[in-house]
């Protein structure tokens, strides 16, 4: 764990000994030996320990189009599996944090999977797609910015995973990207290593708008290094793999770990 650590940049929030980590180590242990558990592979648990570093945020679509079809449901199910999988080997006073586009909700960043899933459930959706404008508004002031700005230490790297089935609309269309480099900035600005945040965006149902903004992003320059585009429809790969539960485990376990992996890419070519 160290080795990716020191790697990856991430040494300037864990140092040896840190408790945060060998509780970490504790529960990657006693996972090995769950035969219950998918995820009990050498290379699961190296993967989900390397996932327990950074502090998960799922920032979901609760724009009016959601209501189309399945995407609202797809869009739970998937949610709820990833926030498990994320928070499997974290200590237990810590959890993944929740956010939507449109919905009035207090940013909770210690959440459990059943949690996650109960807040998801209340959501109608019902607005616009204002993704970037409110990826900073709920989620980078609140996580990041002002807890800096008061003068404090991030205790641990943030990954924030977006899911949308549409493109931005009653916003700038660069804002979503001008928001991720503005976040970058200021990380800069104030000391903080690149990596400290992570952004990953996902795309469900079948909008060509969507997918064309999808695209847009993952061809920018300034935005290689630090926003990982999926490439599968998350909706429709969940379909295919819903009867194989190892199958399903695994896929999202590796679509949570792309922003990470591409990290440690990076660091072997700097």
């Amino acid at each position: 764990m160290m080795k990716f650590i020191s790697e990856t940049g991430l040494g300037f929030f864990f140092e040896e000994g840190d408790q945060f980590l060998e509780d970490v180590a504790k529960k990657a242990a006693e996972l090995e030996g769950k035969v219950d558990e998918v995820l009990n592979s050498k290379e699961d648990i190296q993967d989900v320990t390397k996932l327990a570093l950074y502090q998960p945020v799922f920032y979901c679509d609760d724009s009016t189009s959601m209501r189309y079809g399945t995407r609202a449901r797809d869009q739970i199910r998937l949610v709820r599996r990833v926030a498990r999988i994320s928070t499997m080997l974290v200590p237990d006073d810590c959890g993944t944090g929740l956010q939507f586009i449109n919905k009035k909700h207090a940013l909770g960043d210690n959440l459990k999977a059943t949690e996650v899933e109960q807040i998801m459930e209340s959501v109608k959706p019902n607005g616009v797609t204002m993704i970037g404008t409110n990826l900073e508004r709920k989620i980078l002031k609140p996580l990041v910015y002002n807890v800096i700005n008061r003068g404090d230490k991030l205790p641990r790297p943030v990954l924030v995973s977006c899911i949308t089935d549409g493109c931005a609309s009653h916003e700038n269309e660069s804002e979503f990207r001008d928001t991720i480099v503005r976040c970058l900035d200021f990380l800069k600005a104030h000391n903080y290593p690149p990596t400290t945040v992570r952004f990953q965006i996902s795309q469900i149902g079948n909008d060509k708008a969507a997918e064309g903004f999808l695209n847009q992003l993952r061809d920018d320059p300034v935005l290689k290094d630090v926003l990982f585009c999926t490439t599968q429809r998350l909706d429709e790969e969940y379909k295919k793999l819903n009867e194989n539960e190892q199958d399903l485990e695994r896929w999202l376990l590796k679509t949570l770990m792309g922003p990470i992996l591409s990290l440690g890419a990076q660091s072997k070519h700097a």
